[in-house]
């Protein structure tokens, strides 16, 4: 059970089933399971099938900017806040974001027997396989699904045993009272139909009955044994990627017999139904028909093959770290038991790995190196207008990766890369366009097809720290790989671009002591409003006025990504620059002031006396030099940390996300405070978590622990931030710098982890804090210095692997280490 997921349920969220499906998939395509006796869909999904977007070319607006900056300057803010808005609406100015949909779904119809017992679903996470099962007269159904990664192709089988079975043992006690085999099948009838799919909980909508409307359907039978289903629809609507879409089916039986009827194939008599579908995107239908059928046709594997390839390249991946803190001889228990024990209590130590397990394996089978980046519903969504589906750079997009460097999958990020650079050139044309300034200005939502400004708001045009926040990401990658080839091809040009952008984005002033002083404007600290500039009390709108001078997070961000472009030039020879611009580089590091501390002893959120800090709000983005950034810890910057603690302490439970719980889990880890960090992620199962282990945006049942708001959207970034938070827990990675179990919580105070990585290196380690046990080996990947920080509990260790003069103490938890090509092991003395 260490790593399957047991419901006793079937989905459940009323009209919309997709919410509470098990979700397979091989990175590329995607598959949701939904469960159900008489009726089951699985639903049918692809990375690259996007509609209802609309890429207008961006007016150029870019004088604006100046004015804007004229009104701010003379205190004028909230006018000035739209002055960029305003200009491209009056201009006409009209892109908007595509949206996913589900390609098609295979739905099957079973008539019962007597009716379901023992119901149950699983989902397998080690080889990606969804299943249910279920008794109906002593006869024990199942029906399993996943996406092979071997052929990129989604595989479902049915099957109905008798007590003799391998599946049926046990179903009944009285075995003269079981019907004969032959008898049950005779009664046993399917009905399978390949075909557009159709979310009950909405009401159809133009762009999608376009889609229904376009609709072609088409069974045929190759012999009494073998048949062929086909869909197909065509993207039509305005702005989106004209193609068509679809797919094919292979229906095969070892026993029984088929019919068709219309479009449905009646199957009767099998005690097992194989169904291969693959899908396509954007090619003609009558060629794609063909080549699918043509590839479905030479398959002539059996499920346990094609599941053996599979599982085998999908097991190395879900396996490529390991975590253990759960005695593997109690795993028992059923996921609604585990959800309900967090809603009451506080989560299990079976939950905590859980959704550890389950965070990463959503990961490795809603993305792929070479599809696009993981979307906030994964491959999984289920509705035609999903809210927030697109790629959000102000947290979501960097949420989704933060695990997968100390997860060990760190060539996952390579898909964001591709997915940036491709739009270099569309973000150059937005900078030039709003802004009037060479150099990336990327705008913080969009989708594959759709690139353009989209969301129309102050709060996120006026915001320009997007590019300078991933290009965090961009450099990590670098310190982990060391690729040069890749520092040169893919993170230069982005460099280049985003460094020209923010040298002619930078404004200056001298404060009163005559020292230089950036002035970074407009500036939004994501998604908030000074307090003092919120509406009155009782009067709602919406980010009412974000636009400030000097944010915290705009100004670690350049503080961060000038620093690392000054780091690389160092490393890379290919970054080499004019002296003039290096000399703006440090000039800008140079004029960034210390963070400012407000009157209750918190770091403030804007830097400008003018700007009051607002608690009543989710994004911690003014923690970033703590988190996500690496510019203070407290083992090296101890004296700073309580301003950034007391900064979110201050923030308020109620306006809280499931995404912000575990971001600010990841910041206690931070601080070394893993009583907190686990209380934040005990909170986020309590108003977030759904029983198949899918997180959303907020609680909906009028609850106090994060906002309540209408209809609480699945967002998977949450727990692909539950898995980062529990790896800041363990392992503090920060370049030339790690900390060793820095903030433990009693859950976690026995455990082991394998595959932990860091930029030089991977970390395994044993513990236990009961009997101050503890042993870790440090595998480096390359020569380099490190310095560690060993755990609290831990009184005295024994160093082997390297000589003598390779340690050095520098303080009773801190040691510097020269690391060669041989692995360093640390064991605590007894």
């Amino acid at each position: 059970m260490k790593h399957i997921l047991e419901m006793k349920y079937p989905s459940s969220w009323w009209h919309d089933l997709w919410r509470e499906g098990l979700p397979i998939g091989n990175g590329f395509t995607g598959g949701n399971l939904y469960g159900g006796a008489k009726k089951e869909t699985l639903q049918l999904n692809r990375h690259d099938f996007w509609y209802r977007g609309k890429e207008e070319p961006v007016p150029d607006v870019g004088d604006a900017l100046s004015v804007m900056r004229h009104k701010m300057d003379a205190g004028n803010f909230e006018e000035a806040s739209w002055e960029i808005v305003n200009v491209l609406k009056e201009k006409g100015y009209n892109s908007t974001l595509e949206s996913q949909i589900p390609l098609a779904s295979l739905t099957v119809e079973q008539n019962p027997i007597k009716g379901f017992q023992g119901f149950v679903r699983r989902l397998h996470m080690e080889q990606a396989v969804a299943s249910q099962e279920w008794t109906d007269d002593c006869f024990r159904m199942r029906r399993e699904a996943f996406v092979s990664r071997a052929e990129d192709m989604v595989v479902y089988r049915l099957t109905a045993h008798d007590g003799k079975g391998n599946t049926g043992e046990n179903v009944g006690e009285n075995t003269s009272k079981k019907p004969q085999t032959g008898e049950f099948l005779d009664k046993l009838q399917y009905k399978l139909r390949l075909q557009a799919y159709r979310n009950e909980g909405q009401k159809p909508i133009p762009e999608i009955e376009e889609i229904w409307d376009a609709a072609h359907t088409e069974v045929k039978c190759v012999d009494e044994h073998t048949a062929y289903l086909y869909f197909a629809s065509v993207r039509k609507e305005k702005g989106s990627i004209p193609g068509d879409f679809g797919a094919v089916a292979k229906v095969c039986l070892n026993r029984g017999r088929l019919k068709v009827f219309q479009d449905t194939l009646k199957v009767f008599g099998a005690d097992e139904v194989l169904v291969t579908i693959k899908l396509y995107v954007n090619e003609n239908t009558e060629k794609a028909w063909k080549r699918l059928q043509d590839d479905l046709a030479q398959q002539s594997k059996s499920y346990e093959e094609l599941l053996e390839e599979s599982a085998t390249l999908h097991s190395k991946l879900y396996h490529s770290a390991e975590l253990t803190i759960y005695d593997a001889d109690e795993w028992s228990r059923c996921n609604e038991d585990l959800v309900m024990e967090a809603f009451s209590e506080r989560q299990s130590k079976e939950l905590i790995e859980k959704l550890w397990h389950f965070g990463r394996y959503l990961f490795i089978c809603g993305t792929n190196s070479q599809a696009n980046p993981f979307p906030l519903y994964g491959l999984w969504g289920g509705g035609y207008r999903l809210q927030w589906c697109h790629n959000m750079a102000n947290e979501n997009m960097q949420m989704i990766y933060w695990h997968s460097l100390c997860g060990n999958l760190v060539e996952y990020n390579e898909s964001v890369f591709r997915y940036i650079n491709d739009r270099i050139p569309a973000f150059t044309e937005n900078g030039r366009k709003l802004f009037g300034i060479d150099g990336i200005y990327m705008t913080a939502g969009t989708t594959p097809g759709v690139s353009s400004p989209t969301q129309v708001v102050p709060v996120i045009i006026n915001w320009v720290g997007a590019a300078g926040w991933l290009a965090q990401h961009y450099y990590h990658y670098f310190m982990y790989t060391g690729d040069m080839e890749y520092a040169e091809k893919i993170m230069l040009p982005y460099f280049d671009g985003v460094a020209r952008f923010y040298e002619e984005f930078a404004g200056f002033s001298v404060d009163e002591n005559g020292r230089e002083r950036i002035k970074w404007y407009p500036s939004v600290s994501p998604e908030n409003t000074p307090v003092n500039f919120m509406p009155p009390q009782g009067v709602s709108k919406p980010h009412p006025m974000p636009t400030t001078i000097n944010a915290t997070i705009d100004l670690a961000i350049l503080k961060e990504f000038f620093a690392n472009l000054l780091d690389l030039q160092e490393k890379c020879t290919c970054f080499t620059f004019e002296e003039s611009r290096v000399h703006m580089w440090r000039r800008i590091i140079n004029a960034i002031p210390e963070y400012a501390v407000n009157s209750e002893g918190a770091i403030k959120e804007w830097q400008e006396e003018i700007f009051e800090d607002r608690y009543d709000h989710r994004h911690l983005s003014h923690i970033y030099p703590v988190f996500p950034g690496c510019e203070f810890y407290p083992k090296t910057h101890p004296q700073e940390m309580q301003a950034y603690e007391r900064a979110v302490e201050l923030r308020k439970i109620d306006a809280q996300t499931g995404w912000s719980m575990a971001h600010m889990a990841a910041i206690y880890a931070r601080f070394r405070r893993g009583d907190r960090a686990m209380e934040c992620l005990d909170n986020m199962a309590k108003s977030s978590l759904l029983n198949n282990f899918f997180t959303l945006h907020n609680d909906w049942r009028g609850m106090n622990i994060s906002l309540n708001m209408d209809p609480a959207p699945v967002q998977l970034d949450a727990i692909m931030g539950y898995v980062n938070a529990i790896q800041e827990m363990l392992l503090y990675a920060a370049p030339g710098y790690i900390a060793l179990l820095p903030a433990l919580e009693e859950r976690l105070y026995q455990g082991k982890v394998e595959n932990f990585r860091y930029s030089d290196g991977y970390v395994a380690m044993e513990w236990d804090v009961a009997k101050k046990n503890f042993v870790c080996k440090i595998t480096p990947v390359r020569p380099h210095k490190l310095r560690i920080s060993l755990p609290e509990f831990v009184e005295t260790v024994e160093w082997k692997g390297l000589s003598t003069n390779m340690v050095q103490q520098l303080s009773d938890f801190m040691w510097e280490v020269i690391m060669d090509d041989r692995d360093l092991c640390i064991k605590t003395l007894s």
